[in-house]
């Protein structure tokens, strides 16, 4: 088996354990935003080493994601800084992701408590730098 599939086919733990716990527990009025957020997370951390996808994947997960994010009830700055960072997933440009990824954190910083954030900025973390 090449080590591609092998790799395909390792178990990884779930890295937003405490971002999706939130998302599930929240009340009516941040759950769309959490899930949002659970979403992004989930595309970082397909964007970036050690988990990062192909760019045509990226791209069409990227571009699904858009249409998804389009239908929760979001206001119009929270919904652009979530499609900022949908969009940088779908893209090689690391200087783009850090920062749209940074704007999420910010924009999630009031409503998460320390774990989930911790998860955010890890894989945030994990974007490379460029030079």
């Amino acid at each position: 088996m090449s080590d591609e599939i092998t790799s395909l086919l390792e178990l990884r733990p779930f890295p937003f354990r405490t971002l999706a716990a939130r998302a599930g527990a929240s009340g009516a009025g941040s759950c769309e935003l959490l899930l949002a957020a659970l979403m992004v997370a989930r595309l970082l951390d397909g964007a970036v080493p050690p988990n990062a996808l192909p760019l045509h994947a990226r791209q069409a997960r990227s571009a699904a994601a858009r249409t998804w994010l389009a239908t929760l009830a979001l206001p119009a700055g929270t919904r652009a800084v979530l499609a900022r960072a949908i969009d940088a997933t779908g893209t090689d440009d690391s200087a783009a992701l850090r920062e749209a990824a940074r704007a999420v954190l910010q924009l999630l910083t009031p409503t998460l408590d320390l774990p989930a954030r911790t998860e955010l900025q890890r894989v945030i973390g994990r974007i490379p730098s460029v030079a």
